[in-house]
């Protein structure tokens, strides 16, 4: 199994590029929600912005868990975008919205609970 980072370094880290795209995204849905722009009316409400900062939380687990070369706050943004991700999706498919929206933000949850296994694992086998 292969590692999850890059082996090139930026700012003395390894990249990790699921991560960094992930928190893009996140941040991506959590402007969306907030400013009320959302797919659907149950995200314009206080269900998105609870979601909302949800993917905040993910953005700032990832960023601190980057910069601060932290496993455990890593995983914790790996997680919290899962709950994001499936809660936009389950939102928009619910609602009608948009079948599309609803099963690319699965896909997200599916690739972030897949990233956080391969986390786990990968600790494991340093341990």
């Amino acid at each position: 199994m292969s590692d999850t980072e890059l082996p090139w370094q930026l700012w003395g880290r390894k990249i990790r590029p699921y991560s960094f795209s992930l928190s893009i995204a996140c941040g991506v849905v959590a402007w969306s929600l907030l400013t009320h722009n959302a797919v659907g009316k149950t995200l314009d409400g206080t269900a998105g912005i609870i979601v909302g900062i949800c993917a905040v939380m993910a953005v700032l687990f990832l960023w601190v868990g980057c910069l601060g070369k932290n496993e455990i706050m890593m995983r914790h943004g790996l997680m919290a975008s899962i709950g994001a991700w499936s809660a936009v999706g389950t939102f928009i498919l619910l609602e009608g919205a948009s079948l599309t929206s609803g099963l690319l933000a699965f896909c997200w949850a599916g690739a972030s609970a897949g990233a956080y296994l391969l986390e786990v694992v990968e600790k494991g086998k340093r341990e």
